[in-house]
C-alpha cells in the first residue's frame, strides 16, 4: 500500500467532528512504510500534532496484533486530558471495528480487539512508572518538560520488540531543554516551498525566511488564496505545494525531525480568521512577548527573556581548572581562608535528583571561588552517602558543611553526624518564604525545635548569587559540559527561571525548568549564604544610595 492508498483509508477509517480525517500535509511523514528508528516532531501549537500522531497510533494497532504503544507526558494530569479530550473522540470516529469497541477502554488504558494495547503514563518526577513496562511505540508527548537523562530509561522499554519505534513531540520552550536537544541531533527537516512568480524556495525557520512569510490580513484569505507570501518578492506562496527537505539527510534514518510551525498548516494559512490571531500575537497582542510567539506560534526554541543566566555569563566566571584536576585543587586549598562544603539533598534519584555537593571558597581579598563539586549517584544508601561526605570533607579541608534543613534534611543531618562528622561545624539551613523580608535569618533553638537553624529565603539568596556571577564576585571550575546527555553541573544554572504566580497578589520566585536540575545552583547557594553570614559581608553591587 503506497502513501495515496493510506491516505484513502485514512479518509474512510476516520471521522473526525463530522468529517473524513485528511491529515494535514506537514504529517503525511507518518504515514510513509519507512518509519526512521526515531520521529521528532517540533511544532506550534494547534496544528494537529496529537491528533495525527494518535491515529498513526490506532492505524498501527489495528495493523499488527499484540503490538502494545505507551504514551508517556510529563504530568498525570496531562494524561488524562489527552485521554480524555483528545484520544477518546478518536476512537469514536474510527470506523474499523478492531479499534471502534475496545476489550479494555479505561482512562490509561486501551485494549483493542486484536490483543494491542495503548497504555497512557507520565513521568516527570519519576520514569519508574514505566521501567517495567515492555512495549513496542514509544511516544513521548511535550517531550519539552521531559528530563533528558529519563530518555534511556524509556527507550529501555523497547529493548526486546522487533518494531522499536520511538516518537518525540512538543512545542519547544528555549534552547535549554530536552526537545531542542533532540533536534539538535535530528535531521532538521523543513517545509520548503517554492514560489511560483520567482522561483525562490522558503524555507520557515527563523535562520532563513520564517518571519518574511507571514502576509498581511485579507478577508479573502482560503486554500485557495493563502496568507503566506514569498519572502523574496511578496507574492503568494502555497504550503499545500511544499516538500520536507532535511538539513542532515543523513540522519533521517535514524532521527529524523520535522518543524512545523502554525504557518505551515491550512488550519492558520487558509483562515481569515485566525491568520489575524496570528498576526495579532506577532504584534505583541494579550501581552505576547516576542518569545512567546517565537515558540507557541512558529514551534522554535527561542529566548532567554526568563532566564537569569546566560551560558556566556558562565563563562566569563569558569576560569578555574577543571574540577577533574585533582592536584590543582589541593595546591589551591591552603590558599583559601574559608572553605565551605554546600550540601542539596537528593530526592532518590529516580528524578535525576542526585545529593549535590559545592565546595565553595573565600579568599582573603573577599573572592569567592568554586573550584570543585560532584554529584554523588548512592542515591537510596544514606549512611554510605554520609560516610562518602565526611571522607570528601576531610580531604577538602572543610571548615563548615552548610545544608538544606528542609524536609528529610534533619534526618540526613542526623545520619552525618552518627557518620563521625562533628555537629557544632554543620550550618542547617532552611528554605522560607517571606522570611520577614530579610534574605537569611538566625532563628535559636526552641522547646519544639530545639535545633538552631538559619531561614533563608531562596529567591532573595539566589539573587545574590546570580548578581555575584554577573559581576565575576563568585569564580567557577571550567565548563564541565561533555554533551546534552551529560551537561555537567555548571549549567545547573542555566536551569534557573524568573517566575510569577497567578495569585491575586503577585509575587516573584526563582524556579528552574521543568525536567531540569538545579541542585548545582543551590548547594552553591548554600555555601556563598554560609560565607556571607559567617563573616557578615553580604555582596555589594555597587549601586549608590537614593535618600
Amino acid at each position: 500500500m503506497d502513501l495515496n492508498e493510506r491516505l484513502v483509508f485514512l479518509r474512510e477509517a476516520f471521522v473526525l467532528k463530522g468529517r473524513p480525517y485528511v491529515p494535514y500535509r506537514p504529517f503525511h511523514a507518518l504515514y510513509v512504510e519507512d518509519q526512521p528508528l526515531v520521529t521528532i516532531y517540533k511544532t506550534g501549537r494547534q496544528v494537529s500534532k496529537t491528533t495525527s500522531t494518535f491515529i498513526r497510533h490506532l492505524v498501527h494497532c489495528a495493523a499488527r496484533p499484540y503490538l502494545t504503544i505507551l504514551c508517556t507526558l510529563p504530568l498525570e494530569q496531562q494524561c488524562f486530558r489527552v485521554s480524555s479530550i483528545i484520544f477518546r473522540p478518536l476512537l469514536e470516529g474510527c470506523r474499523l471495528s478492531i479499534i471502534h469497541r475496545p476489550t479494555i477502554k479505561q482512562t490509561l488504558h486501551y485494549k483493542f480487539q486484536n490483543d494491542s494495547n495503548i497504555l497512557f503514563s507520565y513521568a516527570s518526577d519519576d520514569p519508574d512508572r514505566i521501567r517495567s513496562t515492555p512495549g513496542d511505540v514509544l511516544h513521548v508527548d511535550e517531550c519539552q518538560d521531559m528530563q533528558y537523562s529519563f530518555l534511556p530509561v524509556l527507550e529501555a522499554s523497547l529493548a526486546a520488540s522487533p518494531v522499536r519505534l520511538i516518537y518525540y513531540t512538543g512545542t519547544p520552550k528555549t534552547i535549554n531543554n530536552t526537545l531542542h536537544a533532540l533536534w539538535c541531533d535530528s535531521s532538521q527537516a523543513e517545509w520548503v516551498i517554492r514560489c511560483d512568480h520567482c522561483g525562490h524556495y522558503n524555507i520557515p525557520s527563523l535562520d532563513h525566511d520564517l518571519l518574511k512569510m507571514l502576509g498581511p490580513y485579507r478577508p479573502d484569505i482560503s486554500e485557495e488564496s493563502p496568507a503566506t507570501i514569498c519572502a523574496k518578492c511578496g507574492g503568494t506562496i502555497y504550503p499545500q505545494t511544499g516538500q520536507w527537505v532535511h538539513r542532515f539527510p543523513e540522519r533521517m534514518y535514524s532521527s529524523a525531525g520535522y518543524h512545523v510551525p502554525q504557518i505551515i498548516v491550512p488550519l492558520h494559512y487558509a483562515d481569515p480568521v485566525n491568520w489575524s490571531v496570528l498576526l495579532a500575537y506577532a504584534s505583541g497582542s494579550r501581552g505576547t512577548t516576542q518569545d512567546d510567539f517565537y515558540r507557541e506560534i512558529l514551534g522554535e526554541a527561542s529566548g532567554l527573556a526568563d532566564r537569569l543566566l546566560t551560558l556566556q555569563d558562565l563563562q566569563r566566571v569558569a576560569i578555574l581548572p577543571p574540577r577533574t584536576d585533582l592536584q590543582s585543587l589541593y595546591a589551591r586549598l591552603p590558599t583559601y581562608s574559608l572553605r565551605v562544603l554546600g550540601i542539596d539533598w537528593g530526592g532518590g534519584g529516580q528524578a535525576g535528583n542526585f545529593t549535590t555537593l559545592a565546595l565553595v571558597c573565600l579568599r582573603s581579598d573577599g573572592q569567592i571561588e568554586v573550584p570543585w563539586g560532584t554529584a554523588l549517584r548512592t542515591p537510596h544508601d544514606h549512611i554510605s552517602e554520609a560516610q562518602e561526605i565526611q571522607r570528601l570533607a576531610a580531604q577538602l579541608q572543610v571548615n563548615v558543611i552548610a545544608h538544606d534543613y528542609s524536609g528529610a534534611g534533619a534526618l540526613r543531618e542526623t545520619i552525618l553526624v552518627q557518620s563521625g562528622f562533628d555537629r557544632s561545624r554543620i550550618i542547617p539551613m532552611r528554605y522560607v518564604t517571606g522570611n520577614e523580608g530579610a534574605a537569611c535569618r538566625y532563628v535559636g533553638p526552641t522547646a519544639w525545635h530545639p535545633r538552631a537553624c538559619y531561614h533563608i529565603e531562596p529567591t532573595r539568596c539566589l539573587l545574590f548569587v546570580i548578581g555575584c556571577i554577573k559581576t565575576q564576585q563568585i569564580w567557577f571550575f571550567a565548563d564541565d559540559y561533555v554533551s546534552e546527555a551529560d551537561r555537567g553541573l555548571l549549567r545547573h544554572f542555566l536551569n534557573l527561571i524568573e517566575e510569577k504566580t497567578d495569585a491575586l497578589v503577585e509575587r516573584y520566585y526563582i524556579s528552574h525548568e521543568p525536567g531540569q536540575p538545579d541542585e548545582f545552583a543551590q548547594a552553591t547557594m548554600l555555601g556563598c549564604v554560609a560565607i556571607w553570614q559567617l563573616t557578615n559581608r553580604w555582596p555589594y553591587f555597587g549601586f549608590t544610595k537614593v535618600n
